[in-house]
């Protein structure tokens, strides 16, 4: 009788009889990024609240 994995829901799957493994080397690359010249502005974030608010106050 072969051996039986119980999952949820009621699922039940036999036990694989030879899982394969595989090995994976990776290596990585020295690749140098030059950093900008300027700092752009970064926009300041409002909240959801106040845009539905300013865009209230525009309508009327």
């Amino acid at each position: 009788m072969r051996c039986r994995t119980y999952r949820a829901h009621g699922q039940i799957n036999p036990y694989m009889g030879s899982p394969c493994h595989s090995e994976m080397i990776l290596t990585e690359k020295e690749h140098i990024v030059p950093k900008p010249e300027e700092k752009v502005a970064q926009r300041k974030k409002i909240a959801q609240k106040t845009l539905k608010e300013q865009k209230l106050m525009a309508w009327e």
